[in-house]
């Protein structure tokens, strides 16, 4: 994780958010609190929908995953390369010991810890 996504996973914590899924497709993200509380924000005010890939495709989820990892890739592309790899959602948990990433396809899921380092 690039030490901008360290810092705004940090963050989010630190204002209470417990986790948090991102609807690929619509740019939808839904930030949930403790005791059900949330708040709903999307990503692509006046943009197209993206459209899925149907096949999972796990080598480009990874190469996407590596470049946010790096900080070597807009946020718009990390989605994108998202989109064409299959993913349709993804959900962050920061709650508990071992704060975490799935990545969600239509036939796999795909979870990585968060190492906030």
């Amino acid at each position: 994780m690039s030490e901008h996504s360290i810092v705004q996973v940090k963050t989010l914590m630190m204002l209470g958010v417990r986790s948090y899924t991102v609807d690929i497709a619509t740019g939808w993200i839904v930030y949930r609190y403790e005791e059900g509380k949330m708040h709903i924000h999307n990503l692509y005010t006046g943009s197209k929908l993206r459209s899925i890939t149907a096949a999972f495709n796990k080598e480009m989820l990874e190469k996407a995953i590596l470049g946010n990892k790096t900080g070597k890739m807009s946020r718009a592309s990390f989605m994108g390369k998202l989109a064409r790899s299959g993913v349709r959602l993804y959900e962050v948990t920061l709650d508990g010991k071992a704060p975490s990433v799935t990545y969600i396809t239509a036939s796999n899921t795909f979870c990585e810890p968060i190492i906030l380092e």
